[in-house]
């Protein structure tokens, strides 16, 4: 016998972007883009990311830094 759970997930990534101070926050998707340093984890931060998700947009990927080889 197998259990199944179903959960319900609204789609908000057509939402207005939530002006929150402090937090970078996606052009293009409207979600957190990922922190540079630990001063960026914050509780608004967190509530964003938790609400909207991470942003994955591929161009908000950071820039590969230059090989020291």
């Amino acid at each position: 016998m197998t259990r199944r759970l179903m959960v319900t997930v609204t789609n908000r990534t057509y939402d207005a972007p939530i002006p929150t101070p402090g937090v970078r926050i996606c052009d293009i998707c409207g979600r957190p883009v990922a922190a540079r340093d630990k001063n960026e984890y914050t509780a608004a931060r967190a509530r964003l990311v938790v609400d909207r998700g991470l942003c994955v947009c591929p161009a908000q990927a950071p820039v590969r830094a230059p090989s020291l080889i």
